[in-house]
């Protein structure tokens, strides 16, 4: 498992886009202070326009910052941000930089390092399995909702097939054993959804769905990932060099390497555990 924060870290470190630090004492609101940064900060420009990721904030909207034009005060390694933050970082904190974008989705930014993520996970299926509702009313027709926000569609169900019990693994296909099922997609409110009606009924058999998917999309810092985070973070280093628009040998070097460290390729299925 992976959090988002785990994995656009260790990317933005890979591709040698971003670092790490420790909040030191004396920061206020207007300033960030880490003595370490005076290890290599000898002018005032140092810095200029980094973006300040300071996750232990008390809300999502104090996590960001970008650093302004001539932000380093030399004398005690402080970084000036353009806007200040509602609670001053604490002392003792972790807080990330990041050169060219920002960590997280920033409305006056087009491409973030979560953005890199997202692309990447939505290019990856994983092979999971649900159980259908039975539709309200009805005694043959159930339904297979919403899954982390993704709308099934009919393109996406590979097999239908009944279960005796939530534990009972004795599975068989629909279209056996005298049993059948069919798959439909309408359209309501201008979004599809999916029913299928079979032969089952309620206290007979269970119906299960066995359908692809993308993974899950990540929005907040803490949200996981089943993807390993290494490939996650080599995976992310490709995808932001694309959006950043590198050279195109840049792009294509990131993802030869992640797919020979992690022997992936895209378009990629994988099964869900």
């Amino acid at each position: 498992m992976a959090t988002l924060l785990e994995i656009i870290t260790l990317a933005a470190r890979l591709a040698r886009e971003g670092s790490a630090g420790t909040v030191g004492s004396g920061s206020t609101t207007t300033q960030l202070r880490d003595p370490a940064l005076r290890n290599t900060g000898r002018q005032a420009d140092h810095l200029a326009g980094a973006w300040i990721l300071n996750p232990s904030a008390a809300s999502a909207t104090n996590y960001q910052r970008q650093a302004t034009e001539r932000p380093f005060q030399v004398e005690v390694g402080g970084l000036t941000p353009t806007r200040p933050w509602t609670v001053a970082p604490t002392e003792g904190h972790a807080y990330y930089l990041f050169n060219r974008a920002p960590a997280t989705t920033d409305p006056s930014y087009p491409v973030s390092w979560q953005m890199a993520v997202n692309d990447l996970l939505g290019r990856e299926q994983i092979r999971d399995r649900v159980q259908a509702t039975v539709v309200s009313g009805q005694t043959r027709r159930f339904s297979v909702a919403d899954i982390s926000g993704w709308r099934p569609t009919r393109a996406s169900i590979v097999r239908v097939f009944g279960r005796t019990s939530a534990t009972d693994y004795r599975d068989y296909d629909g279209g056996k054993e005298g049993r059948w099922y069919d798959i439909h997609e309408d359209a309501a409110a201008g979004v599809s959804s999916i029913e299928i009606e079979t032969s089952w009924t309620p206290g007979d058999d269970l119906v299960m769905v066995d359908l692809l998917r993308p993974r899950p999309s990540m929005t907040a810092l803490t949200d996981t990932t089943t993807y390993d985070l290494n490939a996650a973070a080599w995976g992310t280093v490709w995808r932001f060099k694309a959006l950043m628009g590198d050279p195109p040998e840049e792009v294509a070097a990131a993802q030869r390497e992640w797919a020979v460290l992690y022997h992936r390729e895209q378009p990629g299925t994988r099964i869900q555990t």
